[in-house]
């Protein structure tokens, strides 16, 4: 896919690559910060998270530094299942940090806590390969439904790799196969079935992928590119490790602008900020998740002919999850 580049020039071949009162206190603390204290005001809750995205906290950084309202924002978690981070939404700055778990102690526990996967950062046009990956190590993460070759191919990094490794093969070497009957193929071996769905409105688009993702279904999103990336008005940082911020993101193009390229990426959660509709995404140009501002992103000014959204194992029906 496209690489992050203020240059408009880059232009590469085609590839699709794509109830209140409960009270919680959670503490995070780092040898070079104070002690943050998280504590959960309401928690969303589904058949297989106990805290899930979009949680109500109150977040005390210590300090001179005010109290503020924010959302949890799930486990960031390595496909090799460890997990070192969460993910803090602080809703006066839009700003999610990802806060360091090593020295962090909840109490009373808060469960299971969603969980989004922190993916590979790619090097070069091989977005629809990593957004392959990346969608079956969400999938197995999120624990929904598969067998035993979906197990096997989790088990070690090498077996993940080599998954990867035949997703650039099969994809950008054969030439003969689109991101869509691969997905098949995999859901067929991984035990369940893959479907694709197409809209001709954007806001259709974007009501069908925020149910998903608020159901924590993952979803495979396609798109083309318009020739500039998009600055998002939510940034993603390293709490602990504070920088320059690339708060970039490619983003569908709209109808009539000259097409750049295509680009894949996994949906993977979804909340609500100051009434607006988020998504979390793993983008492949990228190590850390990303948020989607998913109205704004996928309005009805967007080509959302050239779109495709892929769902496998069950497309979710219901609104939201549990709010307790």
């Amino acid at each position: 896919m496209k690489q992050p580049s203020n240059s408009n020039k880059m232009i590469r071949r085609w590839a699709i690559g794509i109830g209140m009162g409960v009270s919680l206190g959670i503490l995070f603390s780092t040898s070079a910060f104070a002690v943050v204290q998280v504590q959960v005001i309401s928690k969303v809750a589904g058949p297989r998270f106990n805290l899930g995205v979009g949680s109500k906290v109150k977040i005390n950084f210590g300090g001179s530094r005010a109290a503020a309202e924010g959302l949890f924002l799930g486990r960031v978690v390595e496909s090799n299942g460890r997990s070192d981070e969460y993910m803090i939404l602080d809703l006066q700055k839009t700003r999610a940090y990802l806060m360091d778990r090593k020295n962090t102690q909840i109490s009373p526990s808060p469960g299971k806590t969603q969980a989004i996967l922190r993916g590979l950062n790619q090097w070069g046009p091989t977005c629809g390969a990593f957004a392959l990956t990346h969608y079956w190590q969400q999938y197995y993460l999120s624990s929904l439904r598969g067998n035993e070759n979906l197990n096997a191919m989790m088990s070690s990094e090498r077996e993940r790799t080599k998954f990867l490794e035949e997703n650039i093969s099969h994809y950008y070497l054969s030439r003969s196969i689109d991101i869509h009957s691969l997905m098949k193929q995999h859901g067929k071996k991984f035990g369940v079935s893959c479907k694709k769905y197409n809209f001709t409105s954007g806001s259709v688009a974007a009501d069908f992928l925020y149910r998903q993702t608020k159901a924590g279904i993952p979803v495979l999103v396609d798109f083309n590119i318009g020739p500039n990336m998009l600055t998002s008005t939510y940034e993603t940082v390293d709490f602990e490790k504070p920088g320059t911020i690339d708060s970039r993101l490619w983003i569908p193009r709209k109808k009539g602008e000259n097409n750049a390229g295509g680009h894949a990426i996994v949906a993977a959660a979804a909340f609500e900020s100051k009434g607006n509709r988020k998504v979390v995404i793993i983008d492949s140009d990228w190590d850390q998740p990303r948020i989607w501002d998913v109205d704004r992103y996928l309005s009805d000014r967007i080509a959302a002919k050239e779109m495709g959204f892929t769902v496998c194992g069950g497309v979710s029906t219901a609104t939201t999850p549990a709010i307790k």
